[in-house]
């Protein structure tokens, strides 16, 4: 039990890294989305992983009034992070 939750603390901290790397870098030039501001829509959803793979780390049980706090404090802790 707590090496898995280990691992998945290992795993939402190097993924958090890696999005911090490939979000400051600069874009090569290619365009391979054939829409614009595509990137939006892309970091959305890279951040929206990020809150499921921070959330993974904290089960509760289905039913809980603790889960929607946990929901909510997750949440704003990634978007904060997307911010910083």
């Amino acid at each position: 039990m707590i090496v898995r939750r280990s691992l998945r603390a290992f795993l939402a901290g190097v993924y958090a890294l890696f999005l911090a790397m490939v979000s400051v870098m600069p874009a090569s030039g290619v365009r391979f989305i054939a829409f614009p501001h595509a990137d939006k829509l892309l970091h959305l959803m890279a951040y929206a992983v990020l809150a499921l793979l921070v959330a993974w780390n904290f089960p509760v049980v289905a039913g809980d009034p603790v889960r929607r706090r946990r929901d909510v404090i997750v949440g704003v802790t990634c978007i904060l992070y997307g911010l910083s």
